[in-house]
């Protein structure tokens, strides 16, 4: 109340013929065009409002925040809900007096009462108007409390509406029927260089606004809206412009004729740079950095032509990827695949395209080069993989080279003679790069704790000794030789510091040592040479109760070579002792081997060990 009262009389009498003017300039406007109206009483701020029949029938943007009543729920009350009791008796009085049919203009000072139970002073301003076929109230209420601020706005331009303009965030102006800029706000100021004053009232909107210079001579379609992202050009931006996303929208009257447009424009440049880098991205794979598939694709068509002829092709797969995933898992398959794509790209050449075309495979498109020299670089990349260092396995990759020689063939008929010809090089070369990678792995293991190989030798040799009394053929013996050397595979997966650790083993360190007969049983399952022992690999660690380990099998459901292994492999790991467990004497260990019968190890296979180890002296040498 003071601060409406604070006003000089000046003030008080400049606002007063604001808000007349407001008023018959929104009650001109729904007369001439609802749909104008509402555009430009949905961006006036300031609470607007119609009453027809003491009930709203609309509100505007700003009364809804003021009020915190939506446009739907206006309808459900009166009026006079809103009014605050101090203020009720006045309010019925002037209804009253509309009702009776004063169409004079009313202004007078208000207390409202928001939703949430606030209250707020209003300066009100009303009059007396025809809405959709009967007489109606159209009233406009500033917020006392915020009018200062709204004053100060109004009094920094000529015009309302630029001063609503300048909230908004994106470039915005607005030019009337004759094509003349009446609104120019502060951001495309900042975003042309080009200041309001000297830019308003000029009626070539298209020569004052160079933003789109010679390329767009036409900045707004005077008949339809328009929204469409294009490049920029204005003296404040440069040589290389700015992206831009412009729209406008059109005014009419209510003959639907064009009076004016309001543009908004909006720098994303920043969004459709990383548009591109995305798309950039998207070519690329992210592992190896070559080329992707969906790049593949595009290039191939790009390149598909005469003047590229004869166009090669060269297919590769990888060699040993699922046996390094199942062995030592994914991110050393990783290692493995990008020693692989180094290894294409040294020997290519600079206009050779690289592509991993998925998972194992890639591809190599060699425009202007016919299958002879394909092959040599086939040679080449062979060459360089064996000289490749890589900690695991021998690195080496099945090519298969085809070429295109003239226009009728078609491209993708040649891309697949390629790939059925590495299919055909990988089945010749499996069995080899098979027994290389099974050598590499045992290599690894022995390299990281040589006891391991001294272990299964020491089990082989028992073995040998133990099999005629167990009445198994020669190739069970075969399969048991295989399991002795090849049981602990699975350890190439545990790390040194748990593999070799000298103290007590944590929980979680012996939950990961328990995992190596499953890694071990993957591996075996990899290679056919080593399936038959694969599911003797997986059970080596059960026991004849169940107790044991990864599946819980118990007696006969455990394979006879497991339970054969899991006494020899006792014996010696106690004979010997681990790293974290110290070696105990022949006889100790014989009678913890008797103990256990018919709880960790089968009763039959304990009592025949023990009895060969009391009458056979080559037993004891195995030892």
């Amino acid at each position: 109340m003071s601060d409406y009262q604070s006003y000089s009389q000046k003030d008080h009498i400049q606002k007063n013929i604001t808000l007349h003017k407001k008023i018959k300039e929104l009650i001109k406007t729904l007369e001439e065009s609802n749909k104008s109206f509402f555009k430009l009483a949905d961006i006036i701020p300031a609470s607007i409002f119609i009453l027809q029949d003491n009930m709203f029938r609309y509100v505007n943007a700003t009364f809804e925040s003021i009020t915190g009543y939506k446009a739907k729920d206006c309808k459900n009350i009166s009026p006079l809900d809103l009014i605050h009791p101090n203020y009720l008796e006045m309010a019925r009085n002037r209804l009253l007096i509309r009702q009776e049919g004063d169409s004079g203009y009313f202004r007078h000072e208000i207390q409202f009462v928001t939703k949430n139970g606030r209250e707020l002073l209003g300066d009100l301003a009303s009059s007396l108007i025809n809405f959709e076929g009967g007489k109606a109230i159209l009233g406009i209420v500033y917020e006392l409390g915020n009018y200062n601020k709204i004053k100060k706005a109004l009094q920094e331009s000529k015009q309302r509406l630029i001063d609503v303009l300048n909230f908004f965030p994106d470039a915005t102006f607005v030019i009337d029927n004759d094509g003349t800029i009446i609104a120019w706000n502060n951001a495309i100021e900042k975003m042309t260089g080009i200041k309001a004053q000297d830019i308003l009232g000029n009626d070539n909107y298209a020569h004052a606004l160079p933003f789109y210079g010679t390329r767009r001579p036409i900045l707004i379609d005077m008949v339809l809206d328009f929204n469409e992202e294009l490049l920029g050009y204005c003296p404040n931006i440069g040589e290389d412009g700015i992206f831009i996303h412009a729209t406008a929208s059109p005014l009419y009257d209510t003959s639907s004729n064009r009076v004016g447009a309001i543009e908004s424009i909006k720098d994303i440049t920043v969004s459709k740079q990383a548009e591109e880098k995305i798309k950039y991205l998207s070519y690329y794979d992210k592992l190896t950095g070559l080329y992707n598939r969906a790049f593949f694709e595009e290039e191939l068509m790009r390149i598909d032509n005469n003047s590229n002829l004869p166009l090669s092709l060269i297919f590769g797969d990888v060699n040993g990827l699922k046996l390094v995933n199942d062995a030592l898992g994914h991110h050393k398959g990783d290692v493995l695949l990008k020693k692989i794509a180094e290894v294409l790209k040294t020997s290519c050449r600079k206009e050779d395209i690289i592509v991993r075309w998925g998972g194992d495979e890639f591809v190599i498109l060699l425009p202007k080069t016919n299958k002879e020299t394909a092959q040599k670089i086939c040679k080449r990349i062979k060459l360089a993989c064996s000289k490749a260092e890589y900690t695991y396995i021998p690195l080496n990759i099945a090519l298969g080279a085809a070429s295109k020689e003239n226009e009728q063939q078609n491209i993708k008929s040649v891309l697949k003679s390629a790939e059925d010809i590495m299919y055909r090089n990988k089945l010749v070369e499996s069995k080899n790069n098979r027994n290389a990678f099974i050598l590499s792995l045992g290599n690894i293991l022995d390299a990281r704790n040589h006891e391991t190989a001294e272990h299964a030798h020491r089990i082989q040799n028992l073995l040998i000794q133990m099999y005629p009394a167990i009445n198994i053929d020669n190739d069970e013996l075969y399969h048991l030789n295989l399991l002795a050397a090849l049981h602990d595979i699975g350890k190439i997966s545990i790390p040194n510091s748990i593999l070799n650790k000298p103290a007590k083993l944590s929980a979680d360190e012996w939950k990961t040592i328990k995992k190596h007969p499953e890694t071990g049983y993957r591996i075996a399952l990899s290679v056919p040479e080593l399936a038959p022992v694969a599911e003797a690999i997986l059970a080596h660690h059960e026991h004849w109760d169940g107790s044991g380990y990864p599946l819980g099998l118990k007696g006969d459901e455990i394979p006879l070579l497991s339970r054969l292994l899991a006494i020899i492999d006792a014996y010696d790991v106690m004979l010997n002792g681990r790293p974290y467990k110290k070696a105990i004497s022949h006889q100790e260990t014989l009678t913890e081997i008797e103990a256990c019968a018919g709880t960790q190890f089968d009763p039959t296979l304990v009592k025949i060990f023990l009895e060969l180890m009391a009458k056979d002296p080559l037993m004891t040498e195995a030892r």
